[in-house]
């Protein structure tokens, strides 16, 4: 069962996961729904941008780059470039950029909620975090695990201002298990972005660093 479906998760404002439930588990420092100043900007001009084509995704931005004091621009991608199709990404060449397959997209707000695709576009925000800050590792997994951190890390502030409810958490956390890895996939592989467990436990844990005002780049260092 995901953590957010649990009704003794997160206790009372979904600072901490307890399995008891009792008060005295929980942390409870969400009530200044603090936000940051990365100062993240693209740096140059991306090649092959095709600027934004939904509101939502528009909005997600918006979102995004209030919490983090940013201002990243998400793309839409080439269908040119071989990872483009059904798939978000971020690259050092390009810092400050988000590409997207606005497909992905509306797939991922055909469940009911808007949170889902907030999640994605999180993520990538979560790596041009990592360009910014220098925070580089040896396997691809551990720098995606650090990017649903982030994540996690800013779903939590929607739920701080009340921008997200329990159900929109649980919704996105599901589609977080659906985009594990394929079976037979190992850690070590140069594409590895972690099993259902390990990129939802990822998500949970930016959540909860939130709330017990642990600093970003450090809970997210994978």
């Amino acid at each position: 069962m995901f953590c957010a479906q649990d009704p003794n998760c997160f206790g009372s404002r979904w600072g901490a996961c307890s399995s008891s439930g009792s008060s005295q588990d929980t942390v409870d420092t969400l009530s200044s729904c603090r936000t940051f100043h990365f100062g993240v900007k693209p740096q140059s001009s991306a090649n092959q941008c095709g600027g934004y084509r939904s509101a939502n995704t528009e909005y997600d931005m918006g979102k995004i780059n209030e919490f983090w004091g940013s201002a990243m621009y998400a793309c839409t991608c080439s269908p040119a470039v071989q990872f483009c199709t059904h798939n978000a990404y971020a690259t050092p060449q390009t810092p400050g950029y988000i590409y997207y397959d606005p497909n992905l997209f509306v797939s991922l707000r055909s469940h009911g909620s808007l949170l889902p695709a907030a999640w994605m576009a999180s993520h990538e925000a979560g790596h041009n975090l990592q360009f910014a800050i220098g925070m580089n590792a040896a396997y691809s997994i551990a720098r995606e695990l650090s990017a649903d951190c982030f994540s996690g890390y800013f779903l939590a502030w929607l739920v701080c201002t009340n921008q997200a409810t329990q159900y929109d958490i649980s919704t996105t956390l599901m589609q977080v298990c659906s985009a594990q890895d394929p079976v037979g996939v190992p850690w070590f592989d140069p594409t590895a972005h972690g099993t259902c467990s390990q990129r939802v436990n990822a998500v949970q844990n930016g959540m909860k660093s939130y709330a017990a005002g642990v600093l970003a780049n450090v809970a997210c260092k994978y």
